[in-house]
């Protein structure tokens, strides 16, 4: 059974992907509220959602800096890998200059390759560490064979490893396991349009490495 509806909208200067994920009860994960937050509420009221967690793939600014904002309205429980809390910390100052939210301190961690759930909302918790060494990516756990994947796959590219706290190492690995175990899976990346798999084996040039 396909439990999740899924949104996508476009948030902030660097165009982040926030996520809704919900059912036919209106009850709702976000994933990435990364800016704009009146526009991410909208959707909210919108779609009427009763919204349970937000799910972070990474803890970079462009992801996560309307959490504080999302946060005091909903209180709901918060996600991020352990490995980023540092990282999202020492963005502070950047987070407030780019969407004058104050910094969140209530985190709730990942499991290492944890499933979590919230009402009949399901999701496998995949550790990626390469962009950034919290980076996980959020595989649905229905039957329509998703993956959300935050900055580690775009369609045609992938996540930069130069910025602090990345590996190219790191990124080869995850890569190479989500070729692996998520071929025919549908991609839905951090930034840009949604893609299969499928067709990123075949035409991503930053795959051909992974690959051979």
């Amino acid at each position: 059974m396909i439990n999740n509806l899924i949104k996508i909208i476009s948030v902030g200067d660097l165009q982040a992907n926030c996520i809704f994920l919900y059912n036919k009860n209106s009850d709702a994960v976000i994933v990435d509220p990364g800016a704009e937050y009146e526009k991410i509420f909208k959707e909210i009221k919108n779609l009427n959602l009763s919204v349970k967690a937000i799910l972070l793939t990474h803890g970079h600014y462009d992801h996560v800096s309307a959490v504080s904002q999302i946060y005091s309205k909903l209180k709901c429980p918060v996600f991020i890998h352990r490995d980023d809390l540092q990282l999202y910390l020492y963005q502070k100052d950047m987070i407030y200059e780019y969407a004058k939210g104050n910094i969140f301190n209530n985190f709730s961690f990942y499991d290492n390759e944890s499933k979590i759930k919230f009402s009949e909302l399901s999701y496998s918790i995949i550790h990626t560490p390469g962009h950034s060494p919290g980076s996980v990516c959020i595989e649905i756990l229905d039957n329509s064979k998703t993956l959300i994947t935050g900055d580690t796959l775009f369609k045609d590219s992938i996540g930069r490893t130069d910025l602090p706290g990345g590996s190219t190492d790191a990124m080869f690995v995850s890569l190479k396991r989500l070729v692996a175990e998520y071929r025919d899976y549908t991609i839905i990346p951090g930034h840009g349009p949604v893609t299969k798999m499928e067709r990123e084996i075949l035409k991503n040039p930053f795959l051909r490495e992974v690959i051979n």
